[in-house]
C-alpha cells in the first residue's frame, strides 16, 4: 500500500496529496493556483516557491547599474546644481 503524503501551497494554502514522498528539489503545480512549488523538506513535507536560479545581489545591482546611463545622471545633477547654492536659503 502507498504512503499518501500531502503539504500545503505556500500561496494559496491548499493541500496538496502525494502517493509517495517526493524527492527533494522536486517541482509541482499547485492545482488550486498554479504557483510553481518546490519540495523544499521531505520530513515533514514542506513545500516552498521554485525559483529558476538562487538570487544574487551582485547580478541585481549590475542589471540596477545599466538601466541608469551616465547621460540620466548628468541630467539630474544639471536639474539640481541650482539647489547646492547656500545663498538661495
Amino acid at each position: 500500500m502507498a504512503q499518501v503524503v500531502s503539504a500545503k501551497c505556500p500561496d494559496c494554502q491548499t493541500t496538496i496529496r502525494f502517493d509517495e514522498v517526493p524527492g527533494l528539489g522536486s517541482l509541482v503545480t499547485c492545482p488550486e493556483c498554479g504557483a510553481e512549488l518546490e519540495v523544499v523538506r521531505k520530513n515533514p513535507l514542506e513545500l516552498d516557491w521554485a525559483y529558476e536560479e538562487e538570487f544574487d545581489d551582485d547580478e541585481w545591482e549590475e542589471e540596477w547599474d545599466e538601466e541608469w546611463d551616465d547621460e540620466d545622471v548628468d541630467d539630474d545633477e544639471e536639474e539640481y546644481d541650482d539647489l547646492d547654492d547656500e545663498d538661495d536659503f
